[in-house]
């Protein structure tokens, strides 16, 4: 009983220390910590943390504009839109003014990673006053390293490609093609895109 039992903790100390190293560098969610400030849908704001992606927030008629406060600096905004992003600016308060930090073009990716230069209070301004498209599912506020595993991080299409994949359903590729992508695009380096048609 003891040999199994100091296994066991053997096992669960080692165990511990690989996450513990796992996770070294990695950008810690700051959003707990943080407060949302909005001028439209304030009773809507609480949905904005609530890791239910059916929920959002939605600004309209004016008040597309989200302030975000963190005790932390932060460096990063994982935004799940509802809809394709609006054009938009990502502005700093500094030096007890608000600066713009950077512009952002409407978009096709839901998902986005918007990198942040360490300033504990930001907002996204939409530039269009009456946009309903700024509509937001979650917002993830991220401290300093690298983003976490579950931040999608999506690439643009290749301009060229040596190959295209077309396949009617996600496993289609895994199930009857017998794994084209990784042969083509991991061992030989070619490159390939695939497109879904769902």
């Amino acid at each position: 009983m003891r040999r199994t039992l100091g296994f066991l903790l053997a096992v669960l100390i080692t165990f511990s220390a690989c996450i513990a190293h796992a996770t070294d560098g990695m950008a810690r969610d700051l959003s707990a910590e943080c407060t949302f400030h909005v001028v439209a849908n304030g009773w809507m704001v609480e949905r904005l943390t609530d890791r239910d992606y059916s929920s959002r927030w939605r600004g309209e008629n004016g008040g597309n504009r989200l302030e975000i406060r963190s005790p932390e600096p932060i460096y990063g905004l994982y935004v799940c839109w509802r809809d394709e992003p609006p054009a938009f600016r990502l502005e700093a308060f500094v030096d007890g003014a608000w600066r713009e930090a950077a512009a952002h073009p409407a978009g096709e990716k839901v998902h986005v990673l918007y990198p942040v230069d360490g300033h504990k209070r930001v907002r996204l301004v939409a530039e269009q006053r009456n946009s309903k498209r700024f509509a937001m599912s979650e917002i993830f506020v991220l401290g300093q390293g690298t983003p976490p595993p579950w931040v999608q991080q999506w690439q643009d299409p290749l301009p060229k490609a040596e190959l295209m994949v077309i396949f009617a359903h996600p496993d289609d590729e895994v199930l009857w093609m017998g794994g084209t992508l990784p042969r083509y695009a991991g061992q030989e380096q070619r490159d390939v895109v695939t497109e879904l048609m769902t």
